[in-house]
Order: structure tokens, then C-alpha cells, then sequence
């Protein structure tokens, strides 16, 4: 299913996520269970599911890495994140700095240092989007699959980073 066309979207990236919101709304408000109060049994189950479909397709396109997923997907683009590791050696580099780095923090336990380099982490993530919505835009499949392996490491990141927050808050 394509998740664009059922929210009459743009097949893009870079999508209007009010609109996404809007169009959610009132797609979920046709197959509201009140519109189904006098309708046969099987009329309720297909409105279940379509209302099931627009959630999976609402939480897909809303979140950056899925939607970007999604239009791979689209485009015949075999995801296999099990069998795929990232070639790149500068990126694996990147990488084993941003362990040290968190593993000095989460030693020290340093909120300051923590915040410091969860900005740097999250302007690499804004980097990264901006890299994969060029690459999608102009068909670069595989290219653009590399870049979401490496923002799912950063997502990866950025939830122990919030986890190691946690911790010295607390």
C-alpha cells in the first residue's frame, strides 16, 4: 500500500507533516465506529481496518527514517537491515569515536558534557536528513539506504543519550 496516496501526499520526503496531520484527522473521521453504529457486521470490520491501515500509514509517514523506509520500499528497493552492514570506513570510524565519547560521559557523568555532545549528535542527525532527502529526491536508492543505516545508528544513539539522561537526573 502506498502510504502517500492513501493521505493524497506528495511521494516525497520532505513532507508537510501538518498536512499529514490534517489529512489523518479526516481520513480517520470516514471511518469513525459513530458512522458504523447501524451498519451490517462486515461494514464495521472493513472500517477496523481500514482505520488500522490510515494508524499504520499515519505513524509510518510521520516519523522521517520510516517515511524514508517507505519510499524505498516504493521505489522496488529490497530493505534488509538484518544482511545489510554499513561499508563505509569513515562513518565505522565515526562511530567508535562517538562510543568513546559516551562511554567517558556515562563514566563521568557529566550533564553538561552529555548535552554538549547530544547537540552535536542531533546536528549530525539534521545533516543526515537533509543528505537522505537529496538522495531520494534525485532516485539514489542505494545511496540513500547507506544514510538511513547511518541515521538509524544516530536514533540509536540519541535514545541511550536520553537513557543516560535519565539516569543523572535521576
Amino acid at each position: 500500500m502506498n502510504y502517500f496516496q492513501l493521505f493524497n501526499l506528495p511521494q516525497t520526503f520532505a513532507l508537510d507533516v501538518a498536512l499529514l496531520k490534517v489529512r489523518y484527522q479526516d481520513l480517520l473521521s470516514t471511518v469513525h465506529p459513530d458512522k458504523f453504529a447501524h451498519a451490517s457486521q462486515a461494514e464495521k470490520m472493513q472500517a477496523v481496518v481500514k482505520s488500522s491501515q490510515i494508524n499504520d500509514a499515519f505513524q509510518c509517514l510521520k516519523v522521517p527514517i520510516r517515511r524514508a523506509e517507505h519510499l524505498l520500499m516504493l521505489a522496488g528497493f529490497v530493505l534488509n537491515d538484518e544482511a545489510t552492514t554499513l561499508q563505509a570506513s569513515d562513518f565505522l570510524m565515526q562511530q567508535m569515536e562517538w562510543r568513546e565519547q559516551l562511554a567517558v560521559i556515562r563514566a563521568q557523568g557529566d550533564l553538561n558534557d552529555l548535552m554538549t555532545f547530544g547537540e552535536l549528535i542531533q546536528q549530525s542527525n539534521k545533516q543526515f536528513e537533509a543528505e537522505l532527502s537529496r538522495l531520494l529526491q534525485q532516485s539514489q536508492w542505494s545511496s540513500a539506504y547507506a544514510v538511513v543505516l547511518k541515521l538509524k545508528f544516530i536514533i540509536k544513539l540519541q535514545q541511550e543519550l536520553a537513557a543516560i539522561e535519565d539516569s543523572l537526573l535521576d
